[in-house]
């Protein structure tokens, strides 16, 4: 491609050769930090809304509650069991068992 008119494909070509190492050492380590820089962005974001906190605890607090994926809904309360009358009360009884002497 250095033999190329074009000025642009002479930029690209001299760009690959100058991180050629870390191209290769991409495709033999395929580990980026891209979870990390969402994780950065989300906190940057949560700093400018705040335009300030009291102080870092407030700060990481709300940072946890921004990145921790946290279902805040309440829960439904526990079903209720039905009242207890005369006539529908359930027995339960042990089978009999024999006994050995």
């Amino acid at each position: 491609m250095m033999h190329s008119r074009l000025e642009p494909m002479k930029e690209l070509a001299r760009l690959i050769r100058r991180h050629f190492a870390e191209i290769i050492a991409y495709f033999e380590h395929p580990y980026t930090n891209a979870v990390l820089e969402g994780v950065n962005s989300v906190i940057q974001n949560v700093k400018r809304r705040a335009r300030g906190f009291r102080n870092m605890d407030y700060f990481a607090t709300i940072i946890y509650l921004t990145c921790g994926k946290l279902d805040l809904k309440p829960s439904p309360p526990p079903p209720h069991p039905p009242p207890q009358t005369a006539n529908n009360r359930i027995y339960y009884t042990c089978p009999p068992t024999s006994v050995q002497a």
